[in-house]
């Protein structure tokens, strides 16, 4: 059954999903600052190997942090909207929803067309 789309069930979908994946965020900065010694040693050496030193060395050790951290973060984000997607909301749930006629259309309230979609022949 279709129900109206409001502001604040568009909020609750959203709180849902942010502080879901703030804490993805977290939680990949703690686990890569934690083995951050191990891999800066690791990459370090090979850097050095590698005719790299000083600053140039401390930030590809930065970046590769930096790229620790992102990878962690979007795949936990990934695995927290599957979560939401399943989750019930108090008077309502994400549903995926097959197209049953050529045309899709969907409205905000008060009748504001945001989005129409022709289905491919």
């Amino acid at each position: 059954m279709k129900i109206e789309w409001t502001l604040e069930r568009t909020f609750r979908i959203w709180w849902a999903l942010c502080w879901r994946n703030l804490l993805a965020i977290i939680g990949a900065w703690f686990a890569v600052a934690i083995s951050g010694d191990l891999t800066a040693i690791g990459f370090g050496l090979l850097l050095e190997l590698a005719g790299m030193e000083g600053e140039a060395l401390v930030r590809a050790i930065n970046l590769l942090h930096i790229a620790l951290i992102a990878a962690m973060a979007l795949f936990a984000s990934f695995i927290i909207l599957d979560k939401v997607l399943s989750r019930d909301f108090r008077e309502f749930r994400i549903a995926l929803v097959e197209r049953t006629s050529d045309a899709v259309v969907r409205e905000r309230p008060g009748g504001k067309v945001i989005d129409r979609h022709v289905k491919p022949a």
